[in-house]
This record gives structure tokens, C-alpha cells and sequence, in this order.
């Protein structure tokens, strides 16, 4: 069963994620704070994660540079509230698997998980 890692700061964002991909067939683990999603990546197995980029005080970026030196395979979902030039070149350079904008839409979700966990296979 694949395992899906969310980080976010949006209980109820996160929530309905988790049950919508869990009524998939996934296993979904959720984080709360960028420390434990670092830890969670480095010493757990997860297929891809999906990542809350306007979470707390810590730059998404920055993190999630973090976690593609942890593993550089590891398909990033990265969901934001901010849709600037800026912020999508940024995405490119930390080669993210995709990019959403609030409100997010749950097929979508669904549909590029599915597009992630297929790349994530082909790459190992």
C-alpha cells in the first residue's frame, strides 16, 4: 500500500486530504511541523509527500530543498495560497512534481497522486 506523507498547517485542509486519499487505498501519514516531516522523510519509507508551502514560520523552499537532499526521488505536491511568476520559478528549481493553488480540488488531488506514485515507481 502506498504511503503518502502530508505536511500542513491546515487542520481541516489536512484532514480532508487524509480521508479523501485514504478512501483511495492509501496509507496517509500527517506531520504537523517541518522537524518531524524532515524526520519523518529521512527515516521512513513514503512515496510521495504533499507539502502545505505557507506553513508556519519555516520557508517552503527552503524546506523543501531540505528534503530533496534527504531523497531526491521523493515526489513533492506542494499546495499554496501564493500564484506569483516568482513563487512557480521557484518551484522549477526544486524540481516539485506539482503545483497547487488554493482552493485545492480534491479529483485533482487525487489525479496527481496517482501521476506521482507512477513516476516514483518508474524511478526505482
Amino acid at each position: 500500500m502506498p504511503r503518502i506523507l502530508i505536511c500542513n498547517d491546515l487542520p481541516r485542509e489536512t484532514k480532508e486530504l487524509s480521508r479523501v486519499l485514504t478512501a483511495e487505498g492509501y496509507q496517509v501519514d500527517i506531520s504537523d511541523s517541518i522537524k518531524q516531516t524532515l524526520h519523518k522523510v529521512a527515516f521512513e519509507n513514503y512515496q510521495v509527500l504533499i507539502f502545505g508551502m505557507d506553513m508556519g514560520t519555516a520557508k517552503g523552499i527552503e524546506t523543501i530543498a531540505m528534503i530533496n537532499r534527504i531523497d531526491k526521488d521523493l515526489p513533492i505536491i506542494t499546495i499554496t495560497e501564493q500564484d506569483s511568476l516568482e513563487r512557480q520559478r521557484e518551484v522549477r528549481k526544486e524540481k516539485i512534481f506539482y503545483y497547487l493553488v488554493r482552493p485545492i480540488d480534491k479529483q485533482e488531488v487525487v489525479e496527481v497522486v496517482r501521476e506521482a506514485l507512477l513516476q516514483r515507481i518508474k524511478e526505482h
